[in-house]
């Protein structure tokens, strides 16, 4: 009974020390250049507008490769049309 928890105990020890973290540069070159958009399904000028303007205006800025953040709205069937 010991010897299995010996076991286990050491193939979690092992696995925490060959564990490679992921790398930024494999994110920036993923999103570098591209376009990513914020669809939301309310007005632009409500709350939820305001604030998906807010985050696509510094978004971008917290993203490896930097890229380009657009806030789309499409109200509509109690948000139902967004969604699809």
């Amino acid at each position: 009974m010991k010897t299995t928890a010996f076991s286990v105990a050491a193939a979690l020890a092992a696995t925490g020390l060959l564990a490679q973290p992921a790398a930024a540069d494999d994110l920036a070159d993923l999103y570098a250049g591209k376009t990513i958009t914020i669809i939301y399904g309310y007005g632009s000028g409500g709350t939820y507008g305001k604030t998906s303007l807010l985050l696509s205006r510094h978004m971008g800025k917290a993203i490896p490769g930097n890229p380009t953040i657009i806030a789309q709205s499409m109200p509509g069937a109690g948000g139902l049309k967004s969604a699809n």
